[in-house]
């Protein structure tokens, strides 16, 4: 067996002999469990799956464990040492399991920027990698380990260090510092590098559009600015990647944020090499992309209003620029009122969906309702959707849904389900029970 095999129950072992004794370390536990049902009218056969999980935090660690009906082999597991400048002149944080990533390593491994929303907050990128424990569902990642480091209040002038590894896939790093700029705000700027292993088999389609290539370990890193006003974001994002077929390609990622009283304007233009491939072994096919997010709030005597628009449009080819017109890019709009404690919202994408929300406060509990419309050639789809927060002491919120789909062939989807939650001093229990029936 690995060694990573006996790692967590090495780890639960001795802290639990040497820890659990003194009572003003543990601080609390969590305890999850999911059962979801499915079944389609002309079958016999009910689909269920659920998870379950736990999750310890003291002073010292955090620990987590949970696995689901899909597979027992593939358990999602982490554990998390503190290590701080009481005894140590940094803050240390050491996690080991089948650990979650983001930011920077998100952007190389998927350069394309994610799907901006109308009603979107200031934009600014985030820095490091982000190592988290897993959660309590979802598909298990490899096994990693990971470190952050960072200084203390003597040691302030140091940056900020990220290192992890995925045996025998990846190994990356992060360092970062934040810079306190005299009436004006702050300048944060990082670097994260590594080596990701990734490679593309060959086929004998004709429209599969990937070249394929070795798999093998290939050197990816991005160089990151963030600059932080009183009504100015500004993030700059400059990635290369080592390209299997030889040489290095880059990509350039800008957004930007004006913060007025009422009004709000985001922007993000992304710019990468015709044949980049990313940490990930993706092709993003892209060479430009634009989004434009003007966003305007209006108050008035007992109410307020807060509407924006997205106006997004992507070049494969650089020479497509010169022939852009705003009426071939994609929009989307939004616009919510709020009166008191009431709000309603319309979000729509011409021609393609429209939703309608309404959340409607009724004494101590808050219901939530959704209308939506989708279409895609001669694909419709209807949803309608409600929810509630209760305030039943084990209940805390429980929701149904219905979705009609017509196409070649109609389809209908009836959902619901209930979460609920009870604790004591220290322990806390929650779950959530859903059922789904196809017609």
């Amino acid at each position: 067996m690995r060694l990573h095999d006996y790692f967590l129950p090495a780890v639960f072992f001795i802290f639990t002999q040497n820890t659990f004794p003194q009572p003003k370390v543990f601080q609390n536990l969590n305890i999850w469990s999911g059962l979801s049902a499915s079944k389609t009218v002309n079958s016999d056969e009910i689909k269920i799956k659920y998870d379950s999980g736990v999750r310890l935090n003291t002073s010292l660690l955090d620990l987590t464990l949970s696995t689901g009906n899909t597979d027992f082999q593939k358990c999602r597991y982490g554990t998390q040492v503190h290590l701080n400048t009481k005894c140590f002149p940094f803050n240390t944080e050491i996690f080991a399991g089948t650990l979650k990533y983001s930011a920077a390593r998100s952007r190389l491994k998927s350069p394309l920027p994610q799907s901006l929303s109308p009603l979107k907050s200031a934009l600014l990128l985030p820095q490091g990698t982000s190592p988290a424990l897993p959660g309590f569902t979802g598909s298990p990642a490899d096994f990693s380990a990971a470190v952050t480091i960072e200084p203390g209040v003597k040691t302030k002038y140091f940056p900020e260090v990220q290192a992890a590894v995925i045996p025998e896939k990846e190994l990356f790093f992060n360092i970062n510092k934040t810079f306190s700029l005299p009436h004006t705000g702050s300048l944060e700027t990082g670097f994260t590098g590594g080596i990701f292993k990734h490679g593309q088999k060959t086929t004998s389609q004709w429209y599969f559009k990937k070249l394929p290539y070795k798999y093998d370990f290939y050197s990816a890193g991005e160089l990151l600015f963030n600059f932080t006003a009183p009504v100015w974001r500004s993030s700059a994002a400059c990635a290369f990647y080592e390209n299997p077929f030889g040489g290095i390609r880059s990509s350039l990622r800008l957004t930007n944020s004006l913060l007025l009283e009422n009004f709000t304007l985001n922007t993000v233009i992304f710019l990468a090499d015709a044949d980049l491939i990313s940490a990930g072994g993706l092709m993003p096919h892209t060479e430009f992309q634009l989004k434009i997010n003007p966003q305007y709030k209006v108050y008035l005597k007992h109410c307020w209003f807060n509407s924006g628009i997205v106006v997004e449009k992507t070049f494969p080819e650089m020479k497509k620029l010169s022939s852009f017109s705003l009426f071939e890019a994609n929009l989307k709009c939004a616009i919510i009122c709020y009166l008191k404690k009431i709000s309603t919202g319309f979000y729509f994408t011409p021609g393609q969906s429209y939703r309608l929300t309404a959340g409607i406060p009724i004494s101590r509990i808050k219901n939530s309702f959704s209308f939506q419309y989708k279409t895609a050639g001669s694909r419709q789809k209807f949803s309608i959707s409600h929810s509630l927060k209760s305030p039943l002491p084990f209940i805390s919120s429980s929701g149904f849904s219905a979705d009609f789909e017509k196409s070649d062939g109609d389809k209908t989807k009836f959902s619901s389900y209930i979460q609920f939650a009870f604790s004591s001093k220290r322990i806390k229990y929650s779950g959530k029970l859903s059922l789904t029936l196809n017609l």
